[in-house]
């Protein structure tokens, strides 16, 4: 299954943790991500200043999320998510 950029990220807004499955670039290795979008996840770590900014150019293909495991802000590329999963 592909998934499109959009529909991620209103799952990742609409939740307070989405589980991401994909393939790191880099390495080819699987990478399970608990991350999460939304606002009042955000504003209770802190981070909510530290959000990307929607001025700045994000490649189209790269979506950044708060890893709610890690406590830090991290990026996907959307083609190599291989699954998306509330919770």
């Amino acid at each position: 299954m592909t998934y499109d950029k959009e529909t991620v990220v209103k799952l990742l807004t609409e939740n307070p943790s989405v589980v991401v499955k994909f393939k790191k670039k880099a390495t080819g290795e699987d990478r399970v991500m608990p991350c999460t979008l939304n606002r009042d996840i955000l504003v209770q770590a802190g981070q909510l200043k530290d959000a990307p900014k929607p001025e700045r150019k994000v490649p189209e293909h790269l979506v950044h999320a708060y890893a709610v495991d890690i406590g830090a802000w991290r990026s996907f590329d959307i083609n190599t998510v291989y699954d998306v999963a509330i919770g």
